[in-house]
């Protein structure tokens, strides 16, 4: 069972790899936070919720930038993985 740490640490590594970003400060992990608990839906769509607020790019774009790179798309299914995982 992931953990709340793993869900932050997925959600910290998808969010470097979206905004080409190698160091996410604490002040980046509660923003992301923040965004994820305020999102409704699914686990998996307020993940997204909070990288499309965190990074302002559309879920489309997301989508491309997932595609367009091995290392990007690994991370988020590393973050896909991790939530289906999650018990809150």
């Amino acid at each position: 069972m992931s953990t709340d740490r793993d869900l932050i640490n997925a959600l910290k590594n998808a969010a470097s790899k979206l905004t080409h970003r190698d160091i996410l400060t604490k002040t980046d992990e509660d923003k992301l936070i923040e965004y994820f608990n305020k999102a409704e839906g699914t686990s998996y769509q307020k993940a997204i919720s909070a990288l499309k607020a965190f990074s302002s790019l559309t879920s489309q774009q997301i989508t491309e930038k997932a595609a367009s790179s091995d290392d990007t798309d690994r991370v988020m299914q590393d973050l896909e993985n991790v939530l289906k995982d999650w018990k809150k």
